[in-house]
């Protein structure tokens, strides 16, 4: 399940439980249509819940690109996960290897890391 949390300046993005490629392309489509995407200052992606993801390279590479195209506008916006997932680190290494974007996506332990990167350290209860 993925859950959006729009806050004052920035998204929480809460994934628990199994999450497809669906499910991801379905909640990105409904970000990035959002129309506060280009003033975000932040994203947070909180894959901390996540039991599995069901998303195949293919995909990892499309949600990659796609993100990189809608955060053009926006030069800057943070983007955090919080996660050690296998498929997690491998969305970070190929957003931050493709030279297209302008952004970096940086992974941390918790989501109080990753508030206080983004310069947020509000902690959701």
């Amino acid at each position: 399940m993925i859950e959006l949390f729009w806050e004052e300046f920035g998204l929480l993005r809460k994934m628990t439980g199994s999450v497809t490629a669906n499910e991801w392309n379905m909640s990105d489509e409904a970000t990035q249509a959002h129309e506060r995407i280009d003033t975000l200052r932040y994203v947070i992606h909180d894959c901390s819940g996540v039991s599995d993801f069901i998303v195949p390279q293919d995909e990892i590479d499309f949600i990659a690109i796609r993100a990189s195209v809608a955060l053009r506008q926006n030069p800057r916006i943070k983007i955090a996960f919080v996660s050690s997932h296998s498929i997690v680190r491998k969305l970070i290494d190929t957003f931050n290897q493709m030279d297209r974007s302008l952004h970096r996506c940086c992974r941390f332990d918790t989501l109080e890391e990753a508030r206080q990167f983004v310069g947020n350290p509000v902690r959701l209860t």
